[in-house]
Protein backbone atom coordinates (compact mmCIF):
# COMPACT_ATOMS: atom_id res chain seq x y z
CA UNK A 1 0.00 0.00 0.00
CA UNK A 2 1.41 3.63 -0.90
CA UNK A 3 1.53 5.68 1.52
CA UNK A 4 -0.62 8.97 1.43
CA UNK A 5 1.02 12.26 0.37
CA UNK A 6 2.17 14.24 3.29
CA UNK A 7 1.42 18.18 3.01
CA UNK A 8 3.73 20.41 3.89
CA UNK A 9 2.71 23.49 5.92
CA UNK A 10 2.75 26.98 4.79
CA UNK A 11 4.91 28.76 5.95
CA UNK A 12 3.97 33.22 7.04
CA UNK A 13 6.62 35.32 9.32
CA UNK A 14 4.60 38.27 10.63
CA UNK A 15 6.85 41.24 11.54
CA UNK A 16 5.03 43.77 14.06
CA UNK A 17 6.01 47.02 15.84
CA UNK A 18 5.28 46.07 19.32
CA UNK A 19 4.13 43.96 21.91
CA UNK A 20 0.45 44.35 22.00
CA UNK A 21 0.51 43.53 18.16
CA UNK A 22 2.34 40.52 19.14
CA UNK A 23 0.15 39.19 21.64
CA UNK A 24 -3.15 40.09 19.15
CA UNK A 25 -1.23 38.36 16.32
CA UNK A 26 -0.59 35.62 19.01
CA UNK A 27 -4.30 35.03 19.34
CA UNK A 28 -5.17 35.39 15.56
CA UNK A 29 -2.44 32.50 15.37
CA UNK A 30 -4.30 30.53 17.88
CA UNK A 31 -7.42 30.70 16.33
CA UNK A 32 -7.11 30.86 12.40
CA UNK A 33 -3.32 28.67 12.75
CA UNK A 34 -4.28 25.53 14.06
CA UNK A 35 -3.05 21.80 13.65
CA UNK A 36 -5.50 21.18 10.60
CA UNK A 37 -5.13 24.57 9.29
CA UNK A 38 -1.57 23.42 7.67
CA UNK A 39 -0.47 27.05 8.09
CA UNK A 40 2.85 27.95 10.58
CA UNK A 41 3.14 31.27 11.58
CA UNK A 42 6.09 33.17 13.14
CA UNK A 43 5.85 36.07 14.85
CA UNK A 44 8.43 39.33 15.29
CA UNK A 45 8.32 41.92 17.27
CA UNK A 46 10.05 44.81 16.57
CA UNK A 47 9.71 45.93 19.92
CA UNK A 48 8.38 49.21 19.11
CA UNK A 49 11.09 50.64 16.64
CA UNK A 50 8.33 51.64 14.18
CA UNK A 51 9.17 50.88 10.27
CA UNK A 52 12.52 50.25 10.29
CA UNK A 53 13.01 47.81 13.37
CA UNK A 54 10.33 45.85 11.06
CA UNK A 55 12.59 45.65 8.60
CA UNK A 56 15.27 44.75 10.71
CA UNK A 57 13.36 42.05 12.35
CA UNK A 58 12.26 40.76 9.09
CA UNK A 59 15.55 40.47 7.59
CA UNK A 60 16.84 39.12 10.81
CA UNK A 61 14.25 35.75 10.41
CA UNK A 62 14.74 35.29 6.97
CA UNK A 63 18.01 34.95 7.54
CA UNK A 64 17.42 31.95 9.38
CA UNK A 65 14.32 30.51 8.43
CA UNK A 66 12.21 30.23 4.80
CA UNK A 67 8.86 31.76 4.67
CA UNK A 68 6.35 31.52 1.92
CA UNK A 69 4.35 34.46 2.71
CA UNK A 70 5.77 37.54 4.82
CA UNK A 71 3.67 40.52 5.91
CA UNK A 72 4.34 43.52 8.24
CA UNK A 73 1.89 45.29 10.78
CA UNK A 74 2.15 48.50 11.20
CA UNK A 75 0.59 51.67 13.18
CA UNK A 76 -0.48 54.40 10.79
CA UNK A 77 0.84 56.99 13.13
CA UNK A 78 4.20 56.71 12.49
CA UNK A 79 5.09 57.18 8.43
CA UNK A 80 6.63 54.64 6.33
CA UNK A 81 10.07 56.06 4.71
CA UNK A 82 10.60 55.90 0.61
CA UNK A 83 13.68 53.49 1.56
CA UNK A 84 11.48 51.29 3.73
CA UNK A 85 8.18 51.29 1.56
CA UNK A 86 10.99 50.56 -1.61
CA UNK A 87 12.53 47.62 0.14
CA UNK A 88 8.99 46.10 1.27
CA UNK A 89 7.47 46.13 -2.76
CA UNK A 90 11.08 44.47 -3.56
CA UNK A 91 11.08 41.55 -1.15
CA UNK A 92 7.01 40.90 -1.57
CA UNK A 93 6.12 41.97 1.80
CA UNK A 94 2.66 42.16 2.43
CA UNK A 95 1.69 45.20 4.58
CA UNK A 96 -1.22 45.86 7.20
CA UNK A 97 -1.66 49.09 8.88
CA UNK A 98 -3.79 49.98 11.78
CA UNK A 99 -5.04 53.57 11.15
CA UNK A 100 -3.70 55.84 14.06
CA UNK A 101 -2.75 52.14 16.14
CA UNK A 102 -4.12 48.53 16.38
CA UNK A 103 -6.01 49.96 19.70
CA UNK A 104 -7.88 52.17 17.43
CA UNK A 105 -8.87 48.03 14.89
CA UNK A 106 -9.26 46.61 18.70
CA UNK A 107 -11.76 49.12 19.45
CA UNK A 108 -13.40 48.44 15.84
CA UNK A 109 -13.75 45.06 16.37
CA UNK A 110 -15.37 45.65 19.74
CA UNK A 111 -17.83 48.05 17.66
CA UNK A 112 -16.41 51.30 19.67
CA UNK A 113 -15.25 54.47 18.46
CA UNK A 114 -12.16 54.77 17.88
CA UNK A 115 -9.98 57.71 19.45
CA UNK A 116 -7.88 59.98 16.34
CA UNK A 117 -4.73 59.94 18.11
CA UNK A 118 -3.03 56.78 19.20
CA UNK A 119 -3.07 57.88 22.86
CA UNK A 120 -6.63 58.63 22.87
CA UNK A 121 -6.71 55.02 21.16
CA UNK A 122 -4.70 53.54 24.04
CA UNK A 123 -6.90 55.65 26.54
CA UNK A 124 -9.95 54.24 25.65
CA UNK A 125 -8.79 50.38 25.20
CA UNK A 126 -7.45 50.53 28.58
CA UNK A 127 -10.64 52.39 29.83
CA UNK A 128 -13.67 49.77 28.00
CA UNK A 129 -11.36 46.77 28.55
CA UNK A 130 -10.15 45.28 31.62
CA UNK A 131 -6.87 43.79 31.65
CA UNK A 132 -2.77 44.35 30.10
CA UNK A 133 -3.09 44.24 26.10
CA UNK A 134 0.15 43.18 25.82
CA UNK A 135 -0.77 39.94 27.48
CA UNK A 136 -2.06 36.86 25.16
CA UNK A 137 -4.94 35.99 27.70
CA UNK A 138 -6.64 39.46 27.78
CA UNK A 139 -7.17 38.55 23.87
CA UNK A 140 -9.02 35.09 24.50
CA UNK A 141 -11.22 37.36 27.19
CA UNK A 142 -12.33 40.08 25.27
CA UNK A 143 -11.64 38.90 21.27
CA UNK A 144 -13.29 35.19 21.61
CA UNK A 145 -13.27 33.84 17.60
CA UNK A 146 -17.11 35.36 17.32
CA UNK A 147 -15.89 38.71 18.35
CA UNK A 148 -13.55 39.12 15.94
CA UNK A 149 -16.02 37.53 13.02
CA UNK A 150 -18.59 39.30 13.40
CA UNK A 151 -16.16 42.41 14.06
CA UNK A 152 -13.55 41.66 10.97
CA UNK A 153 -15.70 43.74 8.55
CA UNK A 154 -15.83 47.22 10.42
CA UNK A 155 -12.26 46.92 10.44
CA UNK A 156 -10.51 46.26 7.30
CA UNK A 157 -6.93 45.78 8.25
CA UNK A 158 -8.09 43.04 10.54
CA UNK A 159 -10.17 41.49 7.72
CA UNK A 160 -7.13 41.60 5.20
CA UNK A 161 -4.72 39.79 8.09
CA UNK A 162 -7.32 36.94 8.64
CA UNK A 163 -7.29 36.58 4.92
CA UNK A 164 -3.57 36.74 4.07
CA UNK A 165 -3.10 34.53 6.94
CA UNK A 166 -5.56 31.67 6.12
CA UNK A 167 -4.84 31.82 2.13
CA UNK A 168 -3.12 28.38 0.60
CA UNK A 169 -0.06 29.53 -1.38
Amino acid sequence: MKKPIRRTNNTILIAVEGYTEEAFLRHLKQIYCGRDSFVSMTVKNAKGKGPDGIVAAIKSATRTGDYNLIGAVFDGDVPISVEVERWLKTNRVATFVSTPSIEATLLAVKACKPGRTTKECKDLLTATLSGDATDESFYGKHFPEAVIERGRMSASCLNDLIIFITRKS
